[in-house]
């Protein structure tokens, strides 16, 4: 059973380093250090330990080598505890050390001579500097998603990043960006796989969109990315959440109408306009529970997400085109009542974790996602009857990933992320002749990777991720005819 599990590993990985690397490829954080005794000398062969309540193993664990240094790695967010034990010394625990995002903790230990029944144990912070690594890395955590204000969104977060400003794309859609880059620079990831695909020539970009209960956190890494990484620009990665040995919920929800909300409107605008923008409504329902199907072995997490917005639109007004039976069809009010714009969006998901043994985990995840525009692509220059529809018919991403410790030095994984979208950008009735869009969006990432630990803090020995989008367009011009024309 153990060969056939390596040997699928195996397949997966080298079928990744057959495909030109594009995105992101490690996911997780680390702690690594050196270990002496009280004099200054190393120590080789002390057995390492790094539990926390959020990995499904307990603990990880790792040897120290000849130079008395060792590492741990892909480690989730969460508080851990490191136990230090070697035979004719005492165990030091280090307890409270907290990582975030991808960070690599540095955790030296001096190991007082005594015996093993005998234990110190050390509370303090966690090193706030990481010295491992050089990348320019943001990470909102949980807390800051729960108590800070703004939108629970990844563009929404990046603005608490000092020089990062969100870029609009149209209806609605923004990304980050930073350091002169554009919003056509950044990646979108999910548990490090890239989630997002570019159409239209760079004029768009599209995929999966943060569902912020099933996620642990948000990094943002600004600079100094590995070299797997394709572009300059701002990579933002969710770290999923995988549920515990615990059940425990999470429900988020926010509404803001009209009657929430000031304008400084006067006469003189009001009588040039007719009408100025303003906020109809907007709510968001976010529930999400997980835990433990059997503890320690088997975990699963599922959240559902529902948004919607209506946003009354300057100095546009509906003109009445087309028959009564068309614009019941559409939803259309009478002639003369103010223009909007309209979405909602539903998405569920369900993540299952399993530790088959104390050597071999896997994730596997699933996102239903449906998102539909009523009414978009209207302004104060052209009559809502101009606009288009975007139904989203059907959306989903697909995610797996495979960690196996092989040996003390050996960490060998696999990972496949799938992505599908119909993204279908329709005319009204009434503006016959006029084309509309119509995208498949498939995109698929593969990827492999396996990591040796030794001298150096963590050595990526190999990684290779690919990214094949194969889109369908019927039509892609789009084109509005104007009723007064």
């Amino acid at each position: 059973m153990r060969s056939r599990l390596v040997g699928f590993i195996g397949i997966l990985w080298f079928g990744g380093l057959l495909l030109p690397s594009t995105v992101l490829a490690q996911a997780g954080g680390s702690i690594s250090g050196l270990v002496t005794d009280t004099t200054g000398g190393i120590l080789p062969g002390v057995s390492v330990e790094a539990a926390s309540p959020v990995l499904i193993e307990g603990k990880l664990s790792a040897i120290s080598d000849t130079a008395g240094r060792y590492t741990i790695v892909q480690l989730r967010p969460g508080t851990y505890t490191v136990t230090f034990t070697l035979a004719g010394f005492q165990t030091l625990v280090r307890e409270g050390l907290v990582l975030v995002g991808d960070a690599a903790l540095q955790v030296n230990a001096q190991l007082p001579v005594g015996q093993l029944e005998q234990s110190v144990t050390v509370t303090g912070q966690s090193p706030l500097v990481d010295v491992q690594q050089v990348r320019g890395q943001f990470v909102t955590t949980r807390d800051m998603m729960d108590v800070l204000p703004g939108a629970n969104t990844f563009a929404g977060r990046a603005l608490l990043i000092p020089g990062v400003a969100n870029q609009g794309m149209g209806d609605g859609q923004y990304w980050p960006a930073a350091h002169g880059n554009t919003w056509r620079d950044a990646q979108t990831a999910n548990d490090g796989m890239r989630a997002n695909v570019i159409i239209d020539d760079g004029q768009w970009q599209m995929g999966w969109e943060m569902n912020q209960a099933a996620t642990a956190e948000l990094s943002y890494e600004l600079s100094g990315a590995p070299a797997e990484i394709q572009g300059g620009g701002v990579i933002q990665n969710a770290i999923p959440k995988e549920g515990g040995n615990r059940f425990a919920g999470t429900f988020f929800t926010s509404l803001s109408n009209e009657s929430l909300a000031a304008s400084n409107a006067d006469a003189t605008l009001l009588k040039q306009l007719g009408a100025v923008n303003r906020n109809a409504y907007d709510y968001v329902i976010n529930p999400g529970f997980g835990g433990p199907i059997l503890k320690d072995k088997l975990w699963f997490f599922g959240a559902f997400n529902r948004r919607e917005r209506k946003v009354w639109q300057g100095g546009s007004f509906f003109t009445g085109e087309g028959t009564p039976e068309q614009r019941a069809k559409n939803g259309f009010p009478a002639a003369g009542t103010q223009g909007y714009i309209q979405e909602w969006a539903n998405s569920g998901l369900m993540r299952i974790t399993h530790s088959l043994s104390s050597k071999h985990k896997y994730r596997l995840g699933f996102e239903r996602i449906g998102t539909k525009y009523p009414l978009v692509d209207t302004d104060n220059t052209r009559p809502p009857e101009s606009g288009d529809r975007i139904p989203q018919p059907v959306g989903y991403h697909t995610q797996l990933r495979w960690t196996s410790t092989l040996t003390n030095k050996l960490l060998l994984e696999a990972g496949l992320a799938v992505q599908y979208n119909k993204w279908r950008r329709e005319q009204f009735e009434w503006n016959a002749g006029q084309k509309s869009s119509y995208d498949n969006l498939y995109n698929s990432n593969w990827s492999g990777a396996f990591w040796i630990t030794g001298r150096s803090p963590a050595t990526c020995a190999l990684t290779s991720t690919s990214t094949r989008p194969e889109t369908t367009i019927r039509s892609r011009t789009r084109g509005w005819a104007s009723p007064s024309a």
